[in-house]
C-alpha cells in the first residue's frame, strides 16, 4: 500500500501504509479535511504556559469549541424536553420551584463569579 495511491471515487488521494480500511478511512479524512484559519486573543502569560506545557493551542481550542457546541446542543434539547413536559403537565408551583431551588444549591453550591481584572490601554 506505500506509495500507492488510493482511490475515491471523486479524486485520488495518496494514502501512507495503512494496514486496515479503517486506518484509510481515518486518514482519507484526515487528507481530505478542510481547516480554517482564525485570530484569536489570549493573554500573553496563558500562552507562554500553553507553549511551556507542549500544548498544541489549535488542538486545545478546536477541543474547546467542540465541547462548548456539544454542551450548548444539550442546553437546547434540555429546554426543548422541559418545554413539552410543562405543556403537557402544566407550570410548576412556587412551592417545587422553591424546593428545586433549593435542591439545586445543595448539589451545584452557587460560587460568586470572579471579579474580571481590566486590561490597561498603554
Amino acid at each position: 500500500m506505500q506509495g500507492e495511491a488510493v482511490r475515491n471515487s471523486d479524486a485520488q488521494y495518496p494514502f501512507p501504509a495503512a494496514s486496515t480500511a479503517h486506518e484509510v478511512s481515518l486518514l482519507r479524512s484526515v487528507y481530505t479535511m478542510r481547516m480554517s484559519r482564525v485570530n484569536i486573543t489570549v493573554p500573553d502569560e496563558v500562552v507562554a504556559q500553553a507553549r511551556e506545557a507542549g500544548l498544541n493551542v489549535s488542538r486545545v481550542a478546536t477541543t474547546a469549541l467542540i465541547e462548548e457546541l456539544d454542551r450548548r446542543a444539550k442546553v437546547d434539547a434540555l429546554d426543548d424536553y422541559l418545554a413539552k413536559l410543562e405543556a403537557e403537565l402544566g407550570p410548576i408551583g412556587p412551592e417545587e420551584s422553591a424546593a428545586a431551588t433549593t435542591w439545586a444549591n445543595q448539589i451545584f453550591k452557587p460560587t460568586q463569579p470572579a471579579a474580571r481584572k481590566r486590561r490597561q490601554s498603554a
